[in-house]
């Protein structure tokens, strides 16, 4: 994007380009349709109304359409799809809070299967990668998890760390404001050692003072 890339129409028309109250910003879905570097994902990237939820939701569908998504295609989505949301956050004019300071976006996470798949096989290089970069959105005000989707994956106790981390980062920041809700990862790879390490990075984190978690 340093090369100031024009942006497919679609794209152009669908982000808010002028400042609206936070309980009027449309909600995003973003579908990363295939495997791409920076270059495809102006192409394989769209975002569509997804509807009735809180403003400024984003949500992330992580999907091939010929086939299950693999962690080495989720590698290369993940920073590619950081870059690209960090760009876009960057140039729309986002709502703000009472101090001035843009408020991140909230994001909902989905890496199921896409309908009539029976299961993706992301595992722990690709979730780690993955919440690396969450991390970085986070750490620079752009964007938080609020719910993260990964049922019938291929996730074991290394992918629960790199979650515990990023559950531990959100949740212990302002009070828990932007502590992750919802998280789902049944059938996948998990052993006692990555529920634990889950369990105890929640232990830390909820209950939210303010019922937020």
């Amino acid at each position: 994007f340093r090369q100031h890339r024009r942006w497919p129409p679609a794209l152009q028309s669908a982000w808010p380009t002028r400042p609206v109250p936070q309980a009027q910003v449309a909600s995003f879905n973003v579908v990363v349709n295939q495997h791409a570097s920076w270059q495809r994902l102006e192409q394989s990237v769209r975002l569509e109304p997804h509807g009735g939820g809180a403003g400024g939701l984003v949500r992330v569908v992580f999907g091939r359409s010929l086939g299950p998504l693999t962690d080495a295609e989720l590698c290369e989505i993940a920073p590619a799809f950081a870059q690209w949301l960090s760009h876009k956050i960057g140039r729309a004019q986002w709502p703000h809070d009472q101090r001035g300071n843009r408020m991140p976006v909230a994001l909902e996470v989905d890496m199921t299967p896409l309908r009539g798949q029976q299961q993706n096989f992301v595992g722990d290089l690709g979730v780690t990668s993955l919440c690396a970069e969450l991390e970085h959105l986070f750490q620079h005000g752009t964007a938080y998890v609020q719910v993260f989707k990964a049922w019938k994956n291929k996730i074991g106790d290394d992918g629960c760390r790199a979650l515990a981390a990023l559950l531990r980062l959100q949740g212990q920041d302002k009070g828990g404001m932007y502590a992750l809700r919802e998280l789902h990862l049944s059938h996948n790879h998990i052993s006692a050692e990555g529920a634990c390490l889950l369990t105890e990075a929640c232990r830390g984190v909820y209950p939210v003072r303010g019922g937020a978690g």
